[in-house]
């Protein structure tokens, strides 16, 4: 069964623009990265610095595999250095309801 992972963080206010566009930029390989099954970017109404990854993975062995290789690639610590602090990353079981 696939899992949902969600990915929140909060950028700096001057960093907004050139995450998306970076967003933009490497969005499609994660997409056609082995096990991601969709993968959409949220940006909160109220708080455009709030945004959130809603991703579906075949399983959380694989996104921590992507995970490792954006982390390799130097794409974790280029967004990093767009994000104020740590994002939060959950990981959600459909119920089946």
């Amino acid at each position: 069964m696939s899992v949902l992972v969600l990915v929140e963080g909060k950028l700096h206010a001057d960093k907004v623009d050139d995450f998306m566009s970076y967003i933009g930029d490497v969005i499609g390989d994660t997409r056609t990265y082995d096990g991601c099954e969709k993968m959409t970017v949220q940006v909160n109404q109220d708080d455009p610095t709030n945004f959130l990854f809603a991703e579906r993975w075949a399983t959380r062995a694989k996104y921590e595999a992507y995970l490792a290789w954006r982390t390799e690639t130097g794409a974790i610590e280029k967004i990093a250095g767009m994000v104020d602090g740590d994002p939060s990353i959950r990981y959600f079981d459909e119920t089946g309801l």
